[in-house]
């Protein structure tokens, strides 16, 4: 892929800048709320449910701890506070061979603002060290790829800010292998259909291969069939107590 944007002009800058998410305060127990969506980034546990709707169903550390020198592709629709990254970027390089890469992918149109991103991983660099460097390093709010790297270069994220398709159809063209695995987490699919519609689910399958994987937080009818749909073989995660199930999905080619 290529590295990033180049430095464009002042004129181009400001007709290339996305515009970023609207937070209201916490609800007192860490989960940013949006209020464009009024829904929230993620639940009270975050890096709990990281693990268990992300990573558990699709065996992901198994898989990390397997890699040897190969590169493991993930890919995320919603980069949101980051929290997936961070969570899967530091059980990678905890569990993972030395010799193994992980390409962290993710897409986000509505980007945090600095000041407020910088707050959220103040509060999180104890327990997930990446944010620490991640704030450091975020991003300016230009419409493109965003490319930085952690961990002496054994974690690399590429981050485009803009609408998902746009950016699942770039993508395409700059990928020379397929992705692994896949982080659905957009708003709920009530709140935010756009991150939920069949043409965003074909350009998934596009991308994969048999045997990628794919999960995300929602057990809506929509989102299995629209998998469903576009390739992949649904089940349904129980997940309670926290909630009643998630979903896991595999591409069958």
């Amino acid at each position: 892929m290529d590295p990033g944007p180049r430095s464009p002009s002042r004129t181009m800058t400001e007709l290339a800048r996305v515009c970023s998410a609207s937070l209201q305060p916490s609800d007192g127990q860490g989960s940013p709320r949006s209020a464009a969506f009024n829904d929230i980034y993620h639940a009270a546990d975050g890096p709990a449910e990281v693990t268990r709707v992300f990573m558990a169903p699709a065996r992901l550390a198994e898989r990390f701890a397997a890699a040897g020198n190969d590169t493991m592709t993930i890919a995320e629709l919603g980069f949101g506070t980051a929290l997936n990254f961070a969570v899967l970027a530091d059980t990678f390089v905890g569990c993972a061979p030395a010799g193994a890469r992980l390409h962290f992918i993710s897409v986000e149109k509505y980007p945090i603002a600095d000041p407020e991103f910088t707050a959220i991983a103040r509060q999180r660099a104890v327990d997930l060290p990446v944010y620490d460097a991640l704030a450091k390093h975020y991003p300016a709010r230009l419409a493109g790829w965003h490319r930085r790297h952690f961990h002496a270069g054994r974690v690399t994220l590429s981050l485009y800010y803009g609408d998902a398709a746009d950016g699942l159809a770039d993508l395409a063209r700059r990928m020379a292998r397929s992705v692994d695995h896949w982080l659905l987490d957009g708003f709920a699919p009530a709140r935010n259909p756009d991150m939920w519609r069949d043409g965003l689910f074909r350009d998934i399958a596009r991308l994969s291969s048999a045997g990628t994987t794919a999960c995300t937080f929602s057990a809506a009818g929509r989102v299995r069939r629209g998998l469903e749909r576009a390739g992949f073989q649904v089940r349904k995660v129980d997940q309670r107590p926290h909630k009643r199930h998630s979903t896991a999905a595999f591409y069958k080619g």
